[in-house]
């Protein structure tokens, strides 16, 4: 009997696999075992342990722009973690063989040398188990199997040693008590920012295997916005504008009136200040890193020049890879005018990953015989995300009165996001891409 693989990973935001048979995943010679040997620790040195590192952070990177391509052909807003969705993948992939490895591999963009990808996984885990006081940034992975499916011990040290996700035993025979398990894991994990990632009817006793990773961040703005100057402001969609160019060629004393009836108001934050910044002449966009307290995450914020400009730059950087952008920021003073907003999302990921080559995951196909005696194939995939910005900070799980000076782009770089923008939250002690999205309108 072949049982299903169910599988969900949650994250928040703020203001957003190891018993391996011949080969390792991906076709590479593993070390003496079948799951390669887990009792090396990390490499001794400094240097070859960051390198470790960064050819991970480079791998979830290229694999979180390649599901941004494929996610961004829907509408509207988007907020996805490719951390968090690259992190159960490469759990999986502990546990994968043969083809099915090979293609985990290829769509993770993952390192060929296994050690490499092991002690990789490993310290950047890790690193999100830094405490400081001044901004919380955690990622979680858990196990959950049926009682009595047989795991293998290999995949359940190797799990819990590389990517620190320990193994829980989940009697899904009874769905609501197996659902209300799952969903505090969650909770506690997003500090209560996602409640519910799991319902009674997506659970039933053919469920064999879940496995869950939750990212949440909470930071404060190294330079926070003046509330005292946020205040409603059109915010400005193709459609509106479209609207108002209409309105304004049968009588240009109309423009404003249809502007402001078709486009959707929004706080805009208001600060000024020293900021990495760059105009991007080639993508008709500028960039801006706006830093939170204590030097470990920021938001990149991507603004194209048009207000119907975000469908190409975001085909453009189908072809670039963040640190490209990050090169060219250079601190520079800064008017800034950002949204406070708050997305709140359910991505299927099903269907995205079947663009990227892992059809094969979805069906009896599959080899995850590393992680289990029992045939088992993948059944879903699922990711909620929330993010909050506003004034203080942003948590990522995740009108008031001002003056407007219009003067301000003769006197500074002008950047006002009153249009459909991108943003990326950023690990900078690793470079990796903990969220991703875009803001096209309010909600």
């Amino acid at each position: 009997m072949v049982h299903a693989l169910s599988r969900r990973t949650g994250w928040l935001l703020l203001v957003a696999a190891v018993a391996l048979p011949a080969l390792a995943p991906g076709g590479v010679a593993a070390p003496q075992g079948a799951g390669g040997s887990s009792t090396a620790g990390p490499p001794a040195e400094p240097s070859l342990r960051d390198q470790a590192v960064g050819a991970i952070a480079r791998a979830s990177n290229l694999f979180a722009r390649d599901l941004y391509q494929v996610l961004s052909k829907q509408t509207g807003n988007l907020l996805v973690s490719p951390l968090s969705a690259s992190a159960v993948l490469a759990l999986t992939w502990l546990g994968s063989a043969r083809q099915t490895a090979q293609q985990l591999g290829s769509a993770l963009h993952l390192p060929q040398d296994y050690q490499h990808v092991i002690y990789g996984y490993r310290a950047l885990f890790n690193s999100f188990q830094a405490r400081d006081s001044r901004v919380r940034l955690s990622l979680a992975n858990r196990v959950f199997v049926r009682r009595g499916l047989g795991l293998r011990e290999d995949f359940r040290r190797l799990a819990n040693e590389t990517f620190l996700a320990g193994a829980d035993e989940v009697d899904f025979s009874r769905p609501a008590d197996a659902a209300f398990a799952l969903n505090e894991w969650v909770r506690v994990n997003t500090n209560g920012k996602i409640e519910e990632l799991f319902s009674e009817d997506q659970l039933s006793e053919s469920t064999t295997l879940l496995l869950a990773n939750a990212v949440y961040f909470k930071g404060t703005w190294q330079t926070k916005f003046d509330s005292t100057l946020t205040s409603e402001q059109p915010f400005r969609t193709p459609k509106a504008m479209a609207a108002a160019a209409a309105a304004k060629a049968a009588d240009p004393a109309k423009a404003g009136d249809a502007l402001r009836s078709n486009a959707r108001t929004v706080a805009l934050m208001s600060v000024t200040g020293d900021f990495p910044y760059a105009r991007l002449p080639d993508l008709e966009a500028q960039a801006l890193r706006l830093p939170y307290v204590g030097d470990r995450v920021s938001m990149l914020v991507l603004l194209p020049d048009a207000v119907d400009g975000l469908p190409r730059l975001e085909a453009a950087l189908s072809k670039l890879e963040v640190s490209t952008l990050l090169a060219q920021l250079h601190v520079e003073e800064v008017n800034v005018w950002l949204p406070r907003f708050s997305l709140h999302t359910t991505v299927p990921l099903n269907g995205a990953l079947q663009e990227l080559g892992l059809g094969g995951l979805f069906n009896g196909s599959a080899d995850f015989s590393g992680i289990a005696s029992s045939p088992i194939f993948m059944n879903e995939i699922l990711q909620k995300a929330t993010i909050e910005v506003n004034e203080e900070g942003t948590e990522a799980s995740a009108a008031t009165g001002g003056v407007f000076f219009l003067t301000a782009a003769d006197l500074y770089n002008f950047f006002r996001a009153d249009h459909p923008f991108m943003f990326f939250l950023l690990d900078d002690q690793t470079g990796t891409v903990l969220f991703q999205g875009r803001f096209v309108e309010p909600e």
